[in-house]
This record gives C-alpha cells, structure tokens and sequence, in this order.
C-alpha cells in the first residue's frame, strides 16, 4: 500500500492506476467480488440496521446489485443518491421498479 498523497498529482496517478487496474477485471471476477462485498456486510451488524445508504454501480465500479438485494430481502430500507434540478444530491428509497 502506498503512503500518504502528498500532493494533486500524485493523487491523480493513484486514481488513474486504480481506474486502470478495476477497469481490467473481467466481467465474472467483478461479479464475483460484488457477491462477496453484499455476504460480507450483510453478515456483520451492517445487515441489522433499518436502513442503508448506498450507491447504484456503473461500469468497472463494485458492484451494488447483490448488497442492495440482500437488504431488500431482509426487508431493510435501502435509499440512493439522485441529482436534482438544482444540481444538488438527495436520497430516495430504492425499489427494484
């Protein structure tokens, strides 16, 4: 692991490396990862709480999909971020619909 980002630059090499190397995994490693993430926190004290903020996954990002299932199936809340009209974010609950 890499010490601490001393400056912009290096912190936009760090973020080009880490796009680079997660936009190169293969489409069953990404999935497979996101199935461990969702068993992961569901099976800690995350999974007992009322409600979840989460983000909806594109592209090469871990993915959010099985998490967001998981919880919906345990009957917890799940709410996500949306942009508004005015360009600021706000919450909304997540249905599969």
């Amino acid at each position: 692991m890499q010490g601490p980002v001393s400056d912009g630059g290096d912190k936009q090499a760090l973020r080009a490396s880490i796009l680079q190397r997660r936009a190169e995994r293969s489409e069953a490693d990404r999935a497979a990862a996101a199935e461990a993430i969702a068993a992961h926190l569901v099976g800690a004290a995350f999974g007992q709480v009322p409600t979840v903020a989460t983000y909806l996954s594109m592209g090469s990002e871990p993915g959010t999909g099985p998490l967001i299932d998981a919880l919906l199936a345990r009957g917890t809340e799940v709410i996500v971020p949306v942009t508004v009209a005015d360009g600021t974010l706000d919450w909304v609950g997540y249905s599969p619909d």
